[in-house]
């Protein structure tokens, strides 16, 4: 598990310093790369919180699978269901400016 964390801390480093790289060429800086940089931060940070409630809803399932009662499987459900439609929105394709 430390290993997973690990990873998704230098996942999350790589995104923000990504994101916060400066150019040093003459160019203008346009307000639409810096919303793609932060668009880029967003799909980023929704692919990690994905991964982590997928970890999460199977947990869930597990904890139902030792207790029914207790455990409701349309919480295990529901956050599977968010964790795929986290995930599903890093995937989207954004425009390219170059």
């Amino acid at each position: 598990m430390k290993v997973f964390l690990r990873y998704i801390g230098i996942f999350l480093v790589n995104a923000v310093t990504a994101s916060t790289f400066v150019q040093t060429t003459k160019k203008p800086m346009r307000l639409m790369t810096v919303a793609l940089d932060i668009q880029y931060v967003v799909q980023s940070l929704c692919f990690a919180f994905g991964l982590g409630m997928l970890l999460s809803s199977v947990h869930q399932y597990a904890r139902y699978r030792s207790n029914a009662q207790a455990h409701p499987l349309a919480r295990a459900a529901t956050t599977l269901f968010v964790a795929v439609m986290l995930i599903g929105v890093s995937y989207v394709p954004s425009p390219k400016i170059y």
